[in-house]
């Protein structure tokens, strides 16, 4: 029997998603269904890993979410639901161990944290940096719903950017 098999589309533009993503006050839900092999980046003289996070979206979600060829945003509004958007994340060099320190600052730390508050692996209050390995990392997120919000972080050392979130008070 032939399945179709549900992939990213790499038409979804990450940003453009999450910008839209942030006008939502009561966010949409998001299932992980996919964790890629960590990748070691060579970016800013840094060998930080980092994985592709692949969200369902499963919920309605409208707005302007791809780029024309020229960069500019196409005009034309879509309905994102039942779409998968990967978005990549840093997790910072392996120690000698293999583990990896997520911190606060770090983008994943949020979604990191309410899945391993979800699976059990840390107190339900943590509030603090989280040291684990990449099989940990995959046994949290691994189909994790949550309720995602964007929040715009002001950088002082990159452009101000979104960042994906739970919305625990959406739960």
């Amino acid at each position: 029997m032939v399945e179709i098999i549900k992939e990213s589309n790499d038409d979804l533009n990450k940003n453009l998603f999450l910008k839209e993503l942030s006008k939502v006050s009561d966010g949409v839900t998001l299932q992980i269904t996919r964790i890629s092999d960590a990748i070691t980046s060579k970016k800013r003289n840094k060998n930080e890993d980092f994985i592709y996070i692949d969200f369902l979206i499963l919920g309605d979600l409208i707005g302007k979410f791809v780029l024309n060829d020229d960069g500019t945003v196409k005009d034309e509004s879509i309905n994102v639901n039942g779409e998968i958007i990967a978005v990549p994340f840093t997790l910072n060099e392996a120690d000698e161990f293999g583990n990896y320190t997520i911190s606060k600052g770090k983008n994943l730390w949020n979604i990191l944290n309410y899945g391993m508050k979800e699976k059990k692996m840390i107190p339900a209050r943590n509030n603090s940096s989280i040291r684990c390995n990449y099989d940990e990392i995959v046994y949290a997120l691994h189909d994790l719903n949550f309720n995602a919000i964007a929040k715009l972080v002001k950088s002082k050392d990159f452009n101000d950017y979104y960042r994906l979130e739970v919305n625990e008070k959406g739960e």
